[in-house]
């Protein structure tokens, strides 16, 4: 899992896919099960590597309930260069 930064300044907890030097791509955890499981799926969603963040368990927990998540308290999957 990771805490990607969408549209509006939005956190949201997607499955990390796969990534590359400039850009991650995730899906939601339904989508995640259909493509391991060789089922049809939505197709994956990519984001700037800036906007994806290795997944926290104060940050989840304040996803889950609605709550704004300070974006600088969080560990960018990788430095963008």
């Amino acid at each position: 899992m990771v805490i990607v930064r969408a549209f509006g300044d939005e956190p949201v907890r997607r499955m990390l896919l796969s990534y590359t030097s400039k850009a991650a791509f995730v899906c939601g955890e339904e989508n995640y099960r259909a493509i391991v499981s060789g089922e049809r799926a939505s197709p994956m969603i990519g984001f700037p590597l800036v906007d994806v963040f290795e997944d926290d368990d104060d940050a989840a927990k304040k996803i889950a309930a609605g709550a704004a998540v300070d974006w600088s308290s969080l560990r960018p999957i990788q430095k963008a260069a």
